[in-house]
């Protein structure tokens, strides 16, 4: 019997993906790499070959097509993969997984990396090691040379963590892409680290960038909450909010992964799709959520242990929170957590399991598009949040990155 049998019984899809390939019994690590059309994939496997570490590790590299596909992209990737074991060294085993039929309506990146998780779960299953450390990576990301060595020893001080997210940087400078591209992912990432930011500073407990390149799960964590769904965009997001509720979720500092800030046309949102969006429309700056919807939120969050005992006035929040409450029956679920509730710390864990970060979203969308409120420059929310954190704010969008990069990484 295995630790995640049960798993395996209820949500396996594809028996192919799990290589017979012998596990070794010392196995503490697997890093898992979706890969469609990743011509610059050997530059990130040689990045991870060249990684220190004295743990045994894996890397999983999944080829992945829709059925129909072009049969020149089968053919890259039937290439590439008899080249990935090349990569392999005495503790870090390259393994690869080819599927070419997967159906149209669900194949991307979710189910390319559900395929992997489930392979290097089926793995640690085999050796009966509900620890293992499943690492999401992406195959256009190059890594610090501590990445493997780093994560293992985070997760062996915060042991009872299911998971982890990476620091990660984008590059905002060189000579690989036009300089258009590093001015729109300084943008990009700017609107991302905002986000979360503005988050953490209403007091919403789960804070915490959703990368698709930088994050890592236990494997009993994996197979508890069900598993990597099969979106096609943003499964990342999906995934990591299952997982962080859980409870002991941290941010590992001491190594960072680097992921590509090219365009890319494959996934509907994300990176890729905005770096196209404002190279096209030649955006000096980007759209996000106002400062002031947030505050909103930072009424609400920072009294909810409160709210065990009696409900709050609502009246008195922001006309457009107050209507987004009621129309999402805020007291009649007030009143199912405290039936399920024994005191203010188990009513709080409640709280924010109702109002996570989906209901964020929905609730900053609801503004948007149902109140009309617009949407501001990100430079100028992200100069209005700095200053209320007492930092000096910078000039430029590259110093602003910059600066919450520090904020964020301390």
């Amino acid at each position: 019997m295995g630790f995640a049998d049960i798993y395996f019984e209820r949500f396996k899809i594809y028996n192919s993906y799990f290589p017979d390939i012998p596990v070794s019994p010392d196995l503490k690590l697997t890093i898992v790499i979706p890969s469609y059309r990743e011509f610059k994939l050997f530059r990130t496997l040689e990045c991870l070959s060249k990684c220190e570490h004295d743990i045994v590790a894996e890397v999983i590299v999944v080829f992945n097509a829709k059925f129909g596909e072009d049969e020149q992209i089968l053919e890259i990737h039937q290439v590439q993969a008899q080249k990935v074991p090349d990569f392999s060294t005495e503790k870090l085993k390259f393994i690869p997984i080819i599927e070419h039929n997967l159906p149209p309506k669900i194949a991307g990146a979710g189910l390319a990396r559900k395929l992997g998780m489930d392979a290097a779960l089926y793995r640690f299953n085999s050796i009966d090691y509900k620890d293992g450390i499943i690492v999401s990576l992406d195959a256009d990301t190059l890594c610090d040379s501590n990445y493997i060595q780093a994560i293992y020893q985070e997760f062996e001080k915060h042991k009872k963590a299911p998971g982890a997210t990476i620091v990660f940087e984008h590059p905002i400078e060189g000579d690989e892409f036009p300089p258009e591209i590093y001015q729109a992912i300084i943008l990009y990432e700017l609107y991302m680290r905002y986000y979360i930011q503005a988050q953490r500073f209403v007091h919403f407990p789960y804070a915490y960038h959703t990368v698709g390149s930088a994050f890592a799960v236990k494997a009993w964590a994996y197979a508890n909450q069900g598993g990597m769904g099969l979106q096609q965009a943003g499964e990342d997001f999906y995934f990591l909010h299952k997982i962080i509720p859980l409870g002991n979720f941290f941010e590992i500092k001491s190594t960072k992964v680097y992921p590509s800030p090219r365009l890319s046309n494959r996934v509907v949102f994300g990176t890729g799709p905005a770096i196209r969006q404002i190279i096209s429309k030649k955006m000096t700056d980007f759209d996000t959520y106002p400062l002031d919807l947030f505050l909103m939120l930072k009424d609400l969050f920072e009294n909810v242990e409160s709210y065990f005992a009696r409900d709050p006035d609502i009246s008195k929040f922001h006309p457009v929170l107050s209507e987004y409450l009621k129309n999402n029956y805020f007291h009649e679920a007030l009143n199912q957590m405290r039936k399920n509730s024994s005191s203010p710390a188990t009513f709080r864990k409640r709280f924010f399991a109702w109002f996570d970060a989906f209901r964020i979203l929905k609730f900053l969308n609801f503004a948007i598009e149902q109140k009309k409120i617009p949407q501001q420059p990100v430079t100028q929310e992200a100069r209005k949040l700095l200053k209320l954190l007492d930092v000096t704010p910078g000039f430029t969008a590259r110093e602003l990155l910059l600066t919450y990069r520090k904020l964020q990484n301390q």
